[in-house]
């Protein structure tokens, strides 16, 4: 039998033991520790990198030709234009929600979200057809001129979404040892959409731009390949072990208890 003592501390111990989650560790980045050239050489950063430099291409073919695709609908004084400058701004004050999002929702989400929104941008500006009919009733089966605000909002959510994904992608995937470098990389190759995207202008001032938005559509809907089956996935995955992880450390807590408590029944039998 224990004595009398013992059984009493066991009892204090008992008391003492939280059945709890265990707090969330700061994980590790899955490349941290490694050299920059190793961290630029990952399929994880060639994956980011083309990702985000694909997604600049509707970017900067929608910053480059909204005045022209405007004007074809019938904005002729350049009113909606400005009104476009303006919501480009404003949007800048919700900047902050990509960044929320991403720690909540998580990174695969919160891309996919971004690229939904170019997508129903390029479909409000219209996808069919050749020339809109200049009168204000749409652009080739998009929003009608005076609805157009509407895209302008969408759009510049979108583009601080993608913006704010990449860079919050590098600190999650690398770590900060060689985030300027890896960042630095993947501006320099994003740099390659802005020339890509003058033939889409061209293309549409001399046959319309419905072909153009069209292939922004196409490219965010490819483009859920990566968001989706590789990021989404991945993260799923991850917080799935980690619930499993904190189930594993209440089930470890309360045997501990029980245990104690079985310990200081017997000694007082």
């Amino acid at each position: 039998r224990v004595p009398a003592e013992k059984a009493e501390k066991a009892g204090e111990a008992a008391k003492g033991v939280v059945i709890a989650a265990p707090p969330r560790a700061n994980k590790k980045a899955p490349h941290d520790g490694k050299t920059a050239w190793e961290q630029l050489q990952s399929l994880d950063f060639i994956f980011l990198s083309f990702w985000f430099t694909l997604m600049l291409l509707p970017t900067n073919f929608f910053i480059i030709s909204i005045g022209d695709q405007l004007e074809d609908m019938g904005d002729d004084d350049r009113s909606m234009t400005k009104n476009f400058s303006l919501v480009w701004v404003l949007s800048s004050f919700i900047a902050p929600a990509a960044g929320f999002s991403a720690d909540v929702i998580g990174r695969g989400p919160t891309m996919t979200f971004a690229m939904a929104c170019y997508a129903a941008s390029f479909a409000f500006l219209g996808l069919l057809g050749d020339r809109s009919s200049g009168d204000g009733s749409g652009s080739a089966g998009g929003l009608a001129l005076e609805m157009q605000w509407i895209t302008f909002v969408v759009f510049n959510i979108g583009r601080l979404w993608v913006f704010a994904m990449y860079f919050v992608s590098v600190g999650r995937l690398f770590g900060f040892a060689h985030y300027g470098t890896l960042a630095g990389v993947g501006l320099l190759l994003s740099a390659m959409a802005t020339p890509m995207a003058v033939p889409m202008l061209r293309d549409g001032i001399d046959r319309g731009w419905g072909t153009g938005n069209a292939v922004c559509v196409g490219i965010c809907a490819a483009m859920t390949v990566y968001t989706v089956g590789w990021t989404w996935r991945r993260e799923a995955a991850e917080a799935r072990r980690d619930r499993e992880a904190a189930a594993a450390a209440v089930l470890a807590a309360l045997l501990q208890k029980t245990d104690v408590e079985t310990l200081v029944d017997s000694s007082r039998a």
